[in-house]
């Protein structure tokens, strides 16, 4: 599974599927969110920058984060690029990938109508997230 969808585990929300005690679907749901707050503020603080993107990303897909923001230039400021066109260098994960993982279609469609790339590739792999080099935002 992983050879051919890299980031499927990125669709798999942790509320969904069959749980044997309904309870712990709550439970499983609070658990991912401490997980990414807590894995937020660490990468933060230390400066990874790719880390820190990538997961305020999925905070969305759980139920944490709103996609609300319909302005381009305050969601780039939210996720720290310096522009529409940056490649978010080095390992070239950039606006329309972000936007692509965290599911936001309005920020995709004003990001490529300004002239954002759908094409760039990512460079380097993030084995801690899955995401492997050669990756594009159509293929998020």
């Amino acid at each position: 599974m992983i050879e051919f969808m890299p980031l499927q585990w990125l669709f798999s929300h942790p509320a969904a599927g069959s749980f044997t005690v309904e309870t712990d679907r709550t439970l499983a749901v609070g658990l991912s969110q401490q997980v990414l707050s807590r894995r937020l503020q660490a990468t933060t603080k230390s400066g990874e920058v790719f880390s820190a993107r990538f997961l305020r990303a999925m905070m969305s897909n759980v139920g944490m984060e709103a996609k609300s923001t319909e302005d381009v230039g305050q969601w780039l400021t939210h996720f720290g690029f310096e522009g529409i066109c940056d490649k978010g260098l080095p390992e070239a994960w950039g606006p329309v990938s972000i936007a692509a993982l965290q599911g936001n279609s309005k920020i995709l469609v004003e990001l490529v109508t300004r002239g954002a790339s759908v094409n760039l590739a990512s460079k380097t792999s993030a084995y801690h997230f899955m995401a492997e080099a050669g990756v594009t935002p159509l293929m998020i």
